[in-house]
């Protein structure tokens, strides 16, 4: 998504850093993709503009400009970009329901028309104190408008040739929403032997007001309309409300060892309201069952040392990270609260030893976390249709995960790596069916166990001298235990990923990129999820 909004010529490189060091934050068992940018060093003012166009469904226009101007002790830069974007999708559902004796299939078939309108913006200037320092200050937003209309189609069959009504449930959604945010920054060298300090303050506000409207009118079995319907609304109005502060310092010693330390504090505000309203007797009546408005705070203290040296073919990185989270939610309808206090520890080590000129191997491990989002501790009811909820989980907790990985690379264009992970606690959503009404609750919790061993061979090839291309190809062994409807459960999988990208040197300056990525069937909590793939082409001059 970050991507979609930058120019490629904007990107210096882009670094997939699967064993983050104590440096970064603990959240995000996946790593971190790091994105750097190309710093404009021209004086004067010079930029670029962008426009494309993409047919889906519908036409979905895209436009950009950037512009830089620099001069000796400034740099102002700036962007704005904009894009339309459509797409339409169906969804096929159906559920298999046994109560009492009673076999009942509920088929559904549903399209959704969705719209994302999108305008991002971005100004900042730095200031170049003198050679060695530097503050800054950006702020970034966007207004976005996200409206998707709805028509789902529900049949239902049972094993009595008694006739159940059918229903059409039909929505028009419109989620308005918008942020800003601001960052002060300082970059500072402190002497010539690498002793450096940097400082950022950010404060950050997101808005949404969602507003829905559903439809759901009943069918008779020579398809007449019967004499009940259900016509409902919500609104969603949120507020989000993020402040942090963080402080990195670095000094390398005369023996070569790399000492850095650093502090970061954050704390985040989420108010959200969910209003649902039922039409009875021409009047609208708020469901106070499916109504509630939640606050949630969050505060994180964080705080890590590191030590690193490279010796004559090792190179050694170790530190040690922790956090401390504090937080408490409040479902003001329902009167219910709750309160997270724990503290955690995240020890990162990285050693890698380059054995020739062509040979290179390395050992990382880190302990990453990743805390329960705002919306799945919500213990609000999301109504998605007629027969599917969705319902948060107040009790939910952050689930943890061990990862170690072996590499070892060959004249730094073949790589091969082993990796394994253990998450205990994992958060995902779960499906609980009540019988008796023929409805579906999607219900996060907290997983149990999930343990992945992967084999991930990498290279790059060049043929010819017009044509190279890099081929990834990773096997993966997944295990997942848990508790399920008070039983045990298992869910195992072995799998793979294909991905190739091919890129084309063609004459007169064109230049010709073909991806394909192929991904087998997965397992997901209780259910497997089929495999899928994808190709893509483009031309660039």
């Amino acid at each position: 998504n970050q991507l979609k909004s930058m120019p490629s010529d904007a990107v210096s490189k882009i670094e997939v850093i699967t064993n983050p060091s104590a440096r970064y934050d603990a959240e995000g068992n996946a790593g971190i993709i790091n994105i750097i940018t190309k710093k404009n060093k021209n004086l004067g003012l010079n930029g670029s503009v962008t426009a494309g166009i993409a047919k889906a469904h519908d036409w979905s226009p895209q436009a950009g400009i950037n512009l830089n101007y620099r001069l000796k002790k400034i740099n102002l830069f700036g962007n704005y970009n904009y894009s339309d974007y459509h797409q339409l999708q169906t969804l096929d559902v159906e559920r298999h329901f046994d109560s009492e004796g009673v076999q009942s299939t509920v088929t559904e078939g549903s399209k959704m028309d969705n719209s994302y309108l999108d305008n991002s913006y971005k100004a900042g200037v730095d200031y170049f104190l003198n050679d060695r320092n530097t503050i800054g200050i950006v702020a970034n937003g966007y207004f976005d408008n996200y409206e998707t209309k709805t028509s789902t189609y529900a049949t239902i069959v049972n094993n009595t040739g008694v006739y159940e009504p059918s229903s059409q449930t039909t929505g028009d959604i419109t989620n308005p929403s918008n942020n800003y945010s601001f960052n002060l920054n300082y970059d500072g060298k402190l002497d010539t032997a690498g002793t450096t300090l940097s400082a950022d303050l950010d404060y950050a506000h997101f808005k949404n007001d969602g507003d829905d409207h559903y439809t759901t009118i009943f069918y008779n079995e020579d398809g007449s309309q019967t004499d009940s319907s259900l016509l409902y609304t919500t609104k969603s109005p949120g507020i989000i409300d993020i402040r942090s502060a963080k402080a990195d310092f670095t000094h390398t010693f005369k023996k070569g060892w790399n000492f850095e330390a650093g502090a970061k504090t954050s704390a985040v505000k989420n108010d959200n309201e969910e209003i649902f309203s039922v039409k009875q007797n021409d009047e609208w009546v708020i469901d106070s069952s499916k109504t509630n408005h939640f606050i949630y705070r969050e505060n994180i203290y964080a705080g890590y040392v590191q030590l690193s040296k490279q010796f004559k073919n090792i190179s050694v990185q170790a530190g040690l990270r922790g956090e401390v989270t504090d937080a408490n939610g409040n479902s003001v309808t329902l009167n219910e609260t709750f309160n997270r206090n724990y503290i955690q520890l995240f020890p990162s080590i990285n050693v890698s030893d380059k054995l020739d000129e062509n040979n290179s191997v390395s050992l990382a491990y880190s302990r990453r976390i990743d805390r329960p989002n705002y919306d799945q501790l919500n213990p609000f009811l999301y109504f998605l249709d007629p027969y599917l909820y969705e319902q948060g989980n107040p009790n939910l907790k952050p689930q943890l995960t061990h990862s170690l990985e072996l590499g070892y690379t060959f004249k730094e264009n073949y790589s091969f790596s082993f990796n394994y992970s253990r998450t205990t606690d994992e958060i995902q959503e779960q499906f609980y069916q009540t019988d008796s009404t023929k409805t579906i609750v999607v219900f996060s919790d907290n997983f149990g166990s999930n343990t992945t061993y992967a084999l991930t061979g990498y290279a790059q090839l060049q043929p010819v001298k017009w044509w190279s291309l890099t081929p990834v190809v990773t096997a993966f062994y997944q295990d997942l235990k848990t508790k399920y409807l008070e039983t045990d459960f298992s869910n195992t999988n072995f799998g793979y990923n294909l991905n190739l990208q091919n890129n084309f040197t063609l004459p007169k300056g064109f230049s010709l990129e073909l991806s394909a990525q192929y991904q087998s069937p997965v397992i997901f909590s209780i259910a497997s999820i089929e495999g899928s793939g994808d190709v893509s082409i483009g031309i660039k001059k």
